[in-house]
């Protein structure tokens, strides 16, 4: 199902496929997957969500993951915009009683537009399950141009990024 309007778009997708159906490809797995999100855009404000859903069973496999976000901007002026949301994870293994990570994301940011030069400040609050303490992420963007050549510089910095265990 998809909804296309000026300024406003909505989908959804459901796919259920059951073990019993022959599948050729790694990526049409048997199981259930659901997707969906919502684009609006206004001229100050905007919303971006999405939701994601997955669920495969196939022999002594049975995972779930699921991702929903959502994402909303505003222009404060016709150079400076601001930005805000929060996201949600959660992949669970059923064969292993311990498996299940949750996972929580806030953004939050600011970015500045002119004709030859713009800047954004992004800041993320990140915490998981697993871990004790949370993580934050600081990222900065500048870009310039001018006769026909553009320049861009990035750095980020992130403490208390999760990171694979054995």
């Amino acid at each position: 199902v998809e909804l296309d309007r000026p300024n406003n778009r909505a989908w959804a997708k459901v796919r259920l496929a059951p073990p019993e159906l022959p599948s050729l490809t790694t990526d049409q797995q048997s199981g259930r997957q659901l997707e969906g999100g919502w684009v609006w855009q206004g001229d100050k404000s905007g919303v971006n969500a999405m939701l994601s859903s997955r669920h495969y069973t196939q022999g002594p496999i049975d995972q779930t993951s699921s991702v929903a976000s959502v994402d909303l901007q505003r222009r404060l002026t016709g150079r400076w915009a601001i930005h805000g949301g929060s996201g949600v994870s959660i992949f669970e293994n059923a064969g292993q009683a311990a498996s299940r990570i949750n996972s929580l994301t806030l953004p939050v940011g600011t970015s500045f537009s002119g004709r030859y030069a713009g800047a954004s400040l992004d800041y993320q609050f990140s915490r998981e399950t697993t871990g004790d303490l949370g993580g934050h992420l600081v990222r900065v963007n500048l870009n310039g141009s001018a006769g026909g050549f553009r320049l861009s510089a990035s750095g980020e910095r992130q403490t208390q990024a999760p990171t694979a265990r054995r």
